[in-house]
């Protein structure tokens, strides 16, 4: 190997001063090699001073290269600029907000000498999670580099598609020869326009992927990246198609046939773009109708261009079988004859069958054997995705039994078991088993652990794992007093029912369902699980709960025994405390019941349908209607679906019937929180932390600005009143009360915000659940709704459903704060439309009668029959 390569580092800068240093950095850390390097900044019209930093950058180091200024023009026009300006054998474009490796240069010099045949390097991509501040190696194209360095001949293998040009190098002979460029104006898919432009261009389409050539792609804590901020751009789904796919694909039709690795890179990038609409915070719901109607066209034009096969094969990232036959059907295909039909569940409920179908629903026909089937419920449910009525769901459930037959027009089809197949995909396969490291040493560890202790308490689990069975019966022998009172529990937890509201708190309905049990259903075995730090857990200890610890040993023996959880929240610690792995069939062996913590008003079906509900409980006809009715986006049917009530709501009525009106001497003001306002989780049941302090945020500053109100003060004043604060529990101990006025009360926690609500004469909401329980409390229900269009179009967690806040709401709605203030001096002078109000309440609530803990109950035990063995 003789010889050097000159690189050109083009690197684009608009509002990034912030990040650059670290590029920086780690471009002055490269390892010495064969190697010559200019770096060319292109100040991109920023109003920070990255242009400063970088000019400052290479003097300090006497370095080859300039920074040259332009007006924004987007970055596509950026790295023309550099392009025009570069003098290199090779260009890169690496981003000013990323960073690269310390062999990025050396390693990808040393391989285009050691092989100059390529046409285009490909360097392996990390992602560097800001929030945490570590580098992880899953991008899903790192099984490109599983085999080392190497080339590869797209032409021949087409999964090795490279779509960020960032992260590579291209011959600058052949940019110029072919005077090949970023689309101006491109500023959505613009890296993998440019990479198919200049592949269609090149004699040839061999890729050199050098492994130790690293580049570490950012993500931002403060997720403010383009990418991240796109949901509200009309361009990011119109503009990746009108001006960048559609202009390639046309060239490429001009030069014959479409090549494969095209259409391989147009199905991985629209792979990402369709999944970002199960996602609630990336869901395109501020686009119009129309606006959803010319993406599928536009989607539509393109895959046309797209052969059968290759949505069939692809298999680089996860595509479902619901958006393949999407890509299918938007090309004018029919769909597979094979994978599109399931048995999800076969119990003693039934046999849950699903298949998709494209148009207007099949005729169908189930047999069995001789017999045919008539499906005891179902439903046609609708895939959402840009509003799409092209492919849809059937979900029928059949009398129990084996498996049956069906079939759709006259054509047999066959059933998969569980899941849909794509039957041809062909993914990366080339990876080798990574290593098991530190943390996935430490991992398994602690699962053997957790194993140990569940065949201590209960002797037989894991019995086929000798290696747990050693270790569990050294613990035993240690253990001694302590284990043979662990052993008791076996029989103890013995069909137990295992209840539980928030990890952290009581006081809802599961609490009000484990009262009723222990009091009147003798034959059932109820535990409560709650965190032993929670300031509920003395309360109930002293009203006699069999309580256990949530994470604890006990916790993990029970989960281990028992055949039933119930619970007011669907969090993952509570609906998966433990990994499958730990449970001795390694699947936890518990249905589960959401009892839900409020009226359902919108739509969570993308967070629903990935939950493993066995019973979900209603309390509202319409929310019913909603879930299992055809056209809803829900998985549900009236299987799962119950409509019994809700006892907490139970527990409301009781205690309003005797309530003193005379005592009602508060304002409620109870927001709920707001997703984006917090960062994640740090631990199971943890409150979430916010990200900014809370007068910092456009809703802080709304709400302070209600409750801080003199209207508001000199209307409480008047009427003998005080006004009360009730944050949020993910806020409650992260608001100065230095920031409320004199006469507001700040409550950090509550011991029972039932009985609060007794207190009540006006209860001041936004999108909460409590405002329902405040109106079967008495109290009178405002909105106060100043972030309505942004809360409502996938600014919280959920999407707009059925609820409309005028139409079915239990009061006024309110979007500034004059009128809110104005709307609780009405209610207090008597003056609201008390009567249409309770009049909906009423209508809404049709279950409140004192007997949902004695329905739940009974479907819990049809539950347990139908499924119990």
């Amino acid at each position: 190997m003789t010889g050097s390569i000159r690189f050109s580092l083009v690197v684009p800068m608009h509002r990034t001063a912030l990040y650059l240093p670290a590029l920086l950095e780690s471009l002055g850390a490269q390892r010495p090699g064969p190697y010559d390097v200019e770096f060319i900044f292109v100040d991109d019209g920023s109003p920070d001073d990255a242009a400063d930093i970088a000019e400052r950058w290479l003097a300090a180091g006497a370095r080859s290269g300039r920074v040259l200024r332009q007006e924004n023009r987007g970055v596509s026009e950026a790295r023309n600029a550099g392009i025009a300006a570069a003098a290199g054998d090779w260009i890169g474009f690496p981003d000013s907000d990323d960073f690269v490796g310390d062999r990025y240069l050396d390693a990808a010099a040393r391989a285009i000498l050691a092989d100059p045949t390529a046409v285009l390097v490909s360097t392996n991509v990390k992602w560097f999670r800001e929030s945490v501040g570590r580098v992880t190696d899953n991008h899903v194209l790192r099984r490109k580099f599983a085999a080392g360095t190497r080339v590869v001949d797209l032409d021949r293998d087409p999964r090795f598609i490279q779509t960020q040009a960032a992260s590579a190098f291209f011959r600058r002979d052949l940019i110029l020869t072919h005077g090949t460029r970023f689309r101006p104006g491109l500023d959505m898919s613009e890296d993998a326009v440019f990479v198919a432009d200049y592949l269609l261009d090149a004699p040839d389409r061999c890729v050199l992927c050098v492994a130790d050539s690293e580049y570490i792609y950012r993500q931002r804590a403060a997720g403010d990246s383009a990418v991240d901020t796109a949901r509200s751009n009309p361009n990011f789904y119109l503009g990746r198609f009108d001006d960048g796919y559609a202009p390639v694909f046309e060239k490429a039709v001009m030069r014959g046939p479409i090549p494969a690795w095209l259409e391989t890179t147009f199905i991985y990038d629209v792979s990402w773009f369709l999944a970002r609409e199960d996602d609630v915070a990336t869901k395109a719901t501020w686009l119009t109708a129309d606006e959803k109607r010319r993406v599928l066209a536009a989607l539509s034009g393109i895959m046309h261009h797209v052969a059968d096969r290759s949505i069939h094969a692809y298999g680089i990232t996860p595509l479902s079988v619901e958006l393949r036959c999407l890509l299918l059907a938007l090309k004018g295909s029919g769909l597979p004859d094979q994978g599109v039909a399931k048995a999800v569940v076969a119990d003693g409920r039934g046999i849950d069958v699903r298949y998709l179908f494209q148009g207007a629903p099949p005729v169908e026909r189930f047999t069995r054997g001789d017999e045919t089937l008539t499906p005891t419920t179902g439903k046609i449910r609708r895939i959402d995705v840009f509003d799409q009525d092209l492919i849809r769901e059937r979900i029928a459930w059949l009398p129990p039994g084996e498996l049956p037959q069906l079939d759709l027009d006259g054509r047999a089809v066959a059933l998969s078991v569980g899941t849909y197949q794509a039957l041809h995909a062909q993914p990366l396969r080339d990876a080798s088993p990574a290593p098991a490291g530190p943390v996935r040493r430490l991992a398994w560890r602690a699962l053997e652990r957790a194993r140990a202790e569940i065949a201590v308490i209960i002797p037989g689990a894991f019995a086929a794992h000798a290696r747990t069975a050693t270790r569990a019966a050294g613990m035993r022998a240690r253990r001694g007093t302590r284990t043979r009172q662990l052993l008791g529990l076996s029989h103890r937890f013995r069909r137990a029912w295992v209840l539980m509201d928030r990890v952290s708190a009581a006081g809802d309905s599961a609490e009000y369902l484990y009262r009723y049990l222990r009091e009147h259903e003798r034959s059932v075995n109820p535990w409560f699980v709650l965190s032993a730090g929670s300031p509920d857990w003395a309360r109930l200890r002293r009203d006699g709960f069999r309580l256990v610890g949530y994470g604890t040993a006990r916790h993990r023996a029970l989960l281990a025994a028992a055949p039933v959880v119930l619970s007011t929240h669907l969090d993952v610690e509570v609906t998966e405390p433990f990994p499958e792995l730990f449970y001795p069939d390694r699947r936890r062996p518990w249905r589960f019941v959401y009892l839900q913590h409020g009226v359902l008003q919108h739509d969570l079906s993308h967070w629903f349908n990935k939950k493993p509900i066995d019973i979900i409980t209603t309390a509202s006809v319409d929310e019913q209607k909603s879930l299992v009715e055809d056209d809803s986006s829900y998985v549900l049917t009236s299987v799962q679906a119950k409509l019994t009530g809700f006892p907490r709501h139970d527990e409301v009525a009781r205690l309003a019937a005797g309530a003193d009106p005379a005592q009602r001497d508060i304002i409620l003001v109870a927001p709920t929180w707001r997703n984006g306002m917090h960062a994640a989780k740090t631990a199971p049941g943890a409150l979430r932390t916010l990200k900014e302090p809370f007068e910092a945020t456009a809703f802080g500053h709304s709400w302070l600005s209600l409750l801080n109100d003199p209207g508001l003060h000199a209307a409480a004043a008047e009427h003998g009143v005080r006004v009360v604060f009730l944050p949020h529990p993910n806020l409650r101990t992260q608001i100065d009360p230095r920031l409320l006025a004199e006469p507001v009360e700040l409550m950090r926690s509550v011991d029972d915000v039932h009985r609060l609500l007794m207190r009540c004469r006006c209860v001041v909401t936004d999108y909460s659940s409590i405002a329902f329980e405040a109106a079967l409390a008495g109290a009178d229900v405002s909105y106060f709704q100043f972030d309505r269009d942004e809360f409502l179009r996938g600014g919280h967690t959920y999407l707009p459903g059925y609820w409309s806040y005028q139409e079915h709401g239990f009061g006024p709605v309110s979007t500034t704060v004059d009128d809110a203030v104005s709307v609780v001096e009405r209610q207090l002078t008597g003056g609201a439309d008390r009567a249409l109000y309770r009049g909906r309440v009423d209508r809404t609530l049709p279950m409140v009668d004192g007997r949902s803990s004695e329905r739940i109950t009974v479907r819990v035990k049809s539950l347990l029959a139908a499924t119990s063995g």
